[in-house]
């Protein structure tokens, strides 16, 4: 629809240009100006119809997914037009849950951006290039994308859509497990979605950010984060975190707190499926803390669970309770089932390594083809260029020679004189078109140069970066061990063991392992694992061993003869290597895998 000013204005324009123009022309003029009006305002009305669209996005994805469908045959637009068109329908179809299948639309967009000084959309451009091969399958690519987008957005203050990228590329990172360059990227995206006051997706980063320490084995750093996520959270997700914080405060043998958290997630979890893991973070605490009945009633729940995962726990922890009571006969069934259930996931977890290394593989196979293809193409290119300029090269000598052979007859002399003058013209030319362009290339050298050396100083600062983050994040971990060596060589529960007259109790046994778990990381667990048969007698021989007790204390405490002890040493040894030894060789044995296992926790 047109303005009444547009048509009159058409009008007045045709009326005065048509009196001073021949009949034919006067009849053509006034169709071609008509024309070119409906061009221009048709070409306004998809330019309003594009802003609209994109205004409405954030809000209305929807009605702006409605007004782009309506826009016909957007492929006849001009190339700004159908650029923008094809970054905006990607971005409704993405914000309506609409499944992608082909990354060609943001390809077209992608490809007229990357010729602009558009950056904001060029970044919005790659972003969804990302996610659209990320949704196919395709991290690698995506990977590459999300980090074009970012350099695309560098000085953008789009602090949403750069939260999204960190935040996705800090999950590829994850994926392929590579937990400190993630936790960069994580903590780079809660920093934009805390200036933003997103709750939903700085809860979710905060989340990662804590399933990352989980991860490295920082587990105080882990529970500080989850805390931190839970007023971000709705009730289910609340639910949720709440078991998790949990199953860490039961790892670092805070069993009060651990239980205090779990209680909260059984009392707040409404949805059935939310339980399972619940019953298995309480049945493994009250197995831990001797709780054997209470134990016993939550496990069995658990392995009714659907979930492989859980039931793979409680067959474990199963397992575990029976072994303490001597039951062997239902430990083998229960351990049997765990390591059923446990192969299954091994299988599963090796089938997803095997897939994201082909799909590592696959993307560097693309990427070679692609390269030579390119390689392939301007070769050719060059080749069509060569035999143009041959061809166009062979007629201009074939034309003048001609014209000499013409002009030779009759102006023989002028000839001569006016070839020599255009040869010595063209070399003056040619020295000087050789002049500049050597300096043109110095020029793109030394350029070229700085930025190397840039890009150079940049990557060593970055790697020094991240090595200094790590040496002081194991300078902090040694503190922490050798804090609890000292806080264990002066316990009362060490001197107990080591000189005390008093009588020890079970529960003076419990403490002890509790100690030697947080001095050697799970050595108690390892060695119930090496050796599955191993009583509880030999097991206090294994810690007294660790602690220093000499063999006439351990005889004193355990109630039998010095010979004895060592005998049991003796057999130890050859359980655990396999061969026949001494006591002393035991007591070898043993300090060499604590330092193994010490070095590899930490």
């Amino acid at each position: 629809m047109f303005s009444f000013l547009t048509i009159f204005s058409y009008f007045c324009l045709s009326i005065k240009i048509r009196k001073s123009l021949k009949p034919f022309t006067k009849l053509i003029l006034p169709l071609f100006i008509l024309c070119y009006i409906i061009a221009c305002n048709d070409d306004k009305y998809i330019d309003s119809q594009l802003d609209k669209a994109e205004v409405l996005m954030e809000q209305q994805p929807d009605t702006a997914l409605a007004i782009l469908k309506r826009i016909e045959a957007p492929e006849k637009l001009s190339d700004k037009q159908y650029a923008l068109w094809c970054l905006l329908y990607t971005q409704a179809q993405d914000k309506n849950y609409v499944k992608h299948e082909s990354d060609s639309l943001i390809r077209i967009a992608v490809k007229h951006f990357e010729n602009t000084n558009d950056k904001p959309r060029l970044m919005k451009a790659w972003y969804y290039n990302a996610v659209i091969c990320y949704d196919l399958g395709d991290s690698p690519r995506a990977q590459d994308y999300y980090l074009k987008a970012l350099e695309a957005g560098k000085d953008s203050k789009d602090h949403a859509l750069l939260g999204r990228i960190y935040s996705n590329l800090g999950l590829i990172y994850i994926y392929q497990n590579l937990y400190p360059t993630a936790l960069i990227f994580q903590k780079k995206a809660a920093e934009h979605f805390l200036y933003l006051k997103d709750s939903t997706n700085t809860g979710r980063t905060l989340q990662n950010i804590a399933r990352i320490y989980v991860k490295n084995a920082q587990l105080d750093s882990a529970i500080i984060y989850y805390e931190q996520t839970l007023p971000f959270l709705t009730q289910r997700n609340r639910v949720a975190i709440c078991n998790e914080i949990g199953s860490l405060y039961k790892r670092i043998g805070v069993f009060d707190k651990a239980l205090e958290y779990i209680q909260l997630a059984y009392n707040s979890s409404f949805f059935q499926d939310d339980m399972t893991p619940i019953y298995l973070n309480l049945g493994d605490l009250y197995r831990r803390i001797r709780l054997q009945d209470s134990a016993y009633y939550y496990l069995n729940l658990c392995i009714q669970s659907p979930n492989i995962h859980s039931k793979t726990g409680a067959y474990q922890s199963l397992s575990y309770l029976e072994e303490q009571k001597h039951n062997w006969l239902q430990y083998a069934v229960y351990h049997q089932q765990y390591r059923a259930l446990q192969d299954s996931l091994d299988r599963i977890k090796q089938t997803e390594n095997i897939q994201r290394i082909q799909s590592v593989f696959d993307y560097r196979l693309i990427e070679e083809e692609r390269a030579f293809h390119e390689k392939e193409a301007y070769r050719k290119t060059v080749w069509f260029y060569r035999l143009g300029i041959f061809t166009i090269a062979s007629f201009a000598v074939l034309l003048m020679l001609f014209f000499y052979l013409w002009r030779k007859r009759q102006f023989e002399r002028e000839r001569n004189e006016k070839e020599l003058r255009i040869r010595e013209q063209k070399y003056r030319h040619s020295q000087e078109y050789i002049l500049t362009k050597e300096q043109e290339i110095q020029k793109l050298k030394e350029a070229l140069t700085e930025e190397t050396d840039k890009l150079s100083r940049e990557l060593l600062a970055a790697q020094r970066k991240i090595l200094d983050s790590e040496i002081k994040q194991d300078k902090e971990k040694r503190s922490l061990q050798k804090k609890w060596n000292e806080e264990f060589r002066k316990s009362p529960i060490r001197q107990l063991f080591i000189s005390g007259n008093e009588r020890i109790t079970s529960n003076d046994w419990i403490q002890l392992e509790i100690w030697i778990d947080r001095i050697y990381p799970n050595m108690v667990s390892y060695l119930r694992n090496v050796i599955p048969t191993i009583d509880d007698e030999k097991l206090k021989v294994c810690c007294l061993v660790m602690i220093g007790v000499p063999v006439k204390r351990i005889a004193l405490l355990l109630n039998k003869t010095s010979s004895a002890i060592s005998k049991r040493k003796e057999r130890l040894y050859e359980r655990l290597t396999g061969k026949k030894g001494s006591a002393k060789d035991l007591d070898s044995f043993l300090s060499d895998m604590f330092e193994w296992q010490k070095t590899n926790h930490f």
